[in-house]
């Protein structure tokens, strides 16, 4: 009997014990996550102390272009404060109950968690931001100013836009990471083939989206401030500019310096907004994507789909933007704008653009396109350095 006491009071013991320390450790990981930067999480913490009555948020992920609102970057409290407010507490709340406070501070797990949280909803779909982007805008710092709501600053480039909603949500996350990612590894190509006398690697840029989308596009670049009004995919070929030492106000060549701005974004495989962008056009193409504008004497549609036919019978791959062969298209590129009523030869377009009175790349996409094959077949028949010799002297 005195055994069977001796051994209740210590399991009695060990329970308020094993309590204790689940009390404590729940109120280390509070100090933990006051102590967080991330403001969904201040929300959170906030709602589940207040003993918040939980929500029912499957009227918000309702497909899955919402679901950029369980992003919970700090940006998008200032895109849509209510709904991201109640997102971050329902989220906070699920983790907090399925796997413990301190699971929240947990950063590698984020994806899982998410994805986890919509199934929870009945939804069939994963959170779908890689863990690479995801860790990049936790990471990157955001503040406003008087004229522009959202100004995302990373160490390459800053990037202002005055409205998020004159594209969709998830556009621009992928052009701010891969222009980025496209600056960076420029920079790194400048090093190694020391090429410091042409380009500055540490130049700063400064993007100030007006519009960003698909469409049409003007840019203006000097110093690193460039101005982009439509036409994401461009910003990589105008960081080139701004990053040169040169440039046709000091007397550099237009037609080189364009071809050369094409080569290092679409041939060298240095930037993969612009290697998805031209990979995503030629394989839509191929699907027959375009064949309704083309029907209706859209000439932009019918220049897609005779290139997508030339790059696939020349052997080109459709199977993904790794295997895409951007010198190949870029050839096509050049080839196939002379038949659609530009400029005979690569020499009539660089007459053309030289010619003060012309506007110089202005119309069309064939002399970016014939620049970039000539300048890519320059570059095979000498090297580098000699055309980017030949870029300076005009």
């Amino acid at each position: 009997m005195r055994n069977s006491l001796r051994l209740a009071a210590l399991v009695l013991l060990f329970s308020l014990l094993f309590a204790a320390c689940g009390k404590m450790s729940d109120a280390d990981a509070i100090n933990d996550l006051r102590k967080s930067d991330e403001l969904w999480i201040a929300h959170g913490l906030a709602a589940w102390e207040a003993d918040k009555e939980p929500e029912d948020l499957s009227r918000i992920f309702y497909d899955q272009n919402s679901v950029d609102y369980l992003t919970l970057y700090d940006h998008m409290f200032a895109y849509d404060e209510e709904i991201s407010r109640t997102v971050a507490e329902e989220f906070f709340r699920f983790v907090a109950e399925k796997h413990g406070l301190a699971a929240i501070l947990d950063k590698d797990m984020r994806i899982a968690y998410k994805s986890e949280y919509l199934r929870s909803l009945g939804l069939e779909y994963d959170y779908p931001q890689s863990a690479e982007i995801e860790a990049f805008f936790r990471d990157i710092e955001f503040h406003s100013d008087d004229r522009y709501d959202f100004i995302f600053t990373h160490e390459a480039a800053s990037f202002c836009f005055p409205d998020l909603s004159l594209t969709a949500t998830s556009q621009y996350r992928y052009f701010i990471f891969y222009t980025t990612d496209f600056i960076r590894k420029f920079a790194e190509f400048i090093q190694k083939e020391q090429l410091s006398s042409y380009f500055t690697a540490d130049r700063r840029m400064a993007f100030h989206c007006e519009e960003l989308g698909m469409g049409g596009y003007s840019t203006t670049s000097a110093k690193g401030y460039i101005i982009l009004r439509g036409g994401f995919a461009v910003a990589p070929h105008e960081a080139v500019h701004a990053m040169a030492n040169y440039s046709p106000a000091t007397g550099a060549n237009r037609m080189l310096g364009e071809g050369l701005a094409e080569y290092f974004t679409k041939v060298l495989d240095l930037s993969t907004l612009n290697r998805e962008n031209t990979f995503s056009i030629c394989r839509s193409a191929a699907r027959g994507l375009y064949d309704t504008s083309a029907a209706h004497g859209h000439e932009s549609a019918r220049l897609y789909i005779a290139l997508s036919k030339a790059y696939t019978a020349a052997g080109g791959k459709l199977d993904s933007p790794e295997s895409f062969d951007a010198e190949l298209y870029a050839h096509l590129a050049a080839l196939y704008d002379r038949n659609f009523g530009f400029p005979d030869s690569v020499l009539d377009a660089a007459i053309a653009i030289n010619v003060t009175n012309l506007p110089p790349f202005d119309g069309s996409e064939l002399t970016y396109a014939e620049s970039c094959s000539f300048v890519a077949w320059l570059i095979d028949q000498y090297d580098l350095k000699t055309v980017l010799d030949a870029w300076q002297k005009d």
